[in-house]
């Protein structure tokens, strides 16, 4: 090999190894990116599921407390009635 051949062949060498090396060093930076989406895809489901059992939770607790309304509304009632008609209980 004449001494040009071989200084063209190292020069193709370095650029390879220069392409390579910037070319895992843009795959490292996406399997990052890649590695930050997967977490906030499992944030974001962790918050939604969250979120349900809150409204779930909420609608449980409304539920409860419009039974207690509705019985202390009864109470009032019959107590209204018994004060102002006490001789229908008699």
């Amino acid at each position: 090999m004449t001494c040009i051949k071989i200084i063209k062949t190292l020069f193709a060498l370095r650029k390879l190894t220069v392409e390579e090396n910037y070319r895992l060093e843009k795959e490292e930076k996406l399997s990052k990116v890649d590695e930050k989406i997967s977490h906030a895809t499992e944030e974001l489901e962790t918050y939604r599921k969250r979120a349900k059992d809150l409204e779930e939770e909420l609608e449980r607790t409304i539920h409860s407390y419009q039974g207690q309304i509705i019985s202390h509304e009864k109470k009032a009632h019959d107590n209204w009635v018994s004060f102002k008609f006490p001789c229908l209980f008699c």
